[in-house]
């Protein structure tokens, strides 16, 4: 489900960016208009994906790279996980409620304080550490 939703994401990416125009405006629109409503059809996608997580032991610490494992890991009872927001657009199907969700930027945390992300579940960001000449 989710390396299927990972190809159709970027097949619609790709497309956009090389026909432009039209087609650009229309993807910008459709991915960029996450609502409530997203969050509620993501968490209900991610209902089925739990015969994959049904065995782990729930005091297991979950680190998420996409939103349908943060959510599903919540949803079965998991008490430490991560959510790492990949996107820089504040939309509500990236965040997991109950979840500690990390952003890469202050624009981004910023923005979902403004829409109602828990600031206990939203730690703000750090500043890149210089990696060595």
């Amino acid at each position: 489900l989710i390396i299927d939703m990972d190809k159709l994401y970027s097949k619609g990416s790709r497309m956009a960016t090389e026909l432009g125009g039209p087609v650009e405006k229309l993807w910008g629109m459709i991915t960029k208009n996450g609502d409530e409503n997203s969050l509620r059809v993501f968490y209900q996608m991610a209902e089925h994906l739990r015969p994959l997580m049904q065995a782990i032991p729930r005091s297991t610490p979950i680190i998420a790279t996409h939103c349908f494992v943060g959510m599903l890991a919540v949803s079965l009872g998991f008490k430490h996980v991560i959510n790492l927001v990949i996107d820089n657009y504040a939309q509500w199907f990236i965040v997991v409620p109950g979840a500690y969700n990390l952003v890469q930027g202050p624009s981004n945390y910023h923005n979902l304080l403004r829409m109602g992300v828990p600031a206990d579940r939203l730690p703000p960001p750090r500043p890149p550490v210089p990696q060595e000449p």
